[in-house]
């Protein structure tokens, strides 16, 4: 529901993310959206892609947390998973953070 309402009043940046906090059944979990593509445009960018995992790492950088991905901007966005993997590895790989990239099925 947040989510909708961020972007319905335009408090997503492509190339950069919003983070939601929940709590269920005592852990606590961040959500991180990941914006990757407009729905003016309707596919992603590379660029797009590029500027957020420098967006990820300054955050992770401040913190220990593990982060998972799903393949961003990939299907619906139109990217190649191959080219999207080596930027996450390029950015996140020499973090000592836990990083997990779920490959599309």
């Amino acid at each position: 529901k947040q989510y909708q309402d961020d972007c319905l009043n335009n408090r997503c940046e492509l190339g950069n993310f919003n983070i939601y906090h929940d709590v269920d059944d005592g852990w606590h979990r961040s959500i991180m959206c990941f914006h990757s593509m407009t729905l003016e445009r309707g596919y992603a960018r590379l660029e797009d892609i590029e500027k957020g995992l420098k967006n990820v790492v300054k955050y992770l950088e401040n913190t220990s947390e593990s982060i998972a991905f799903c393949a961003i901007g990939c299907g619906v966005g139109g990217l190649s998973f191959a080219d999207v993997k080596a930027l996450v590895v390029k950015y996140l790989d020499p973090l000592p953070n836990y990083v997990e990239l779920y490959e599309p099925k």
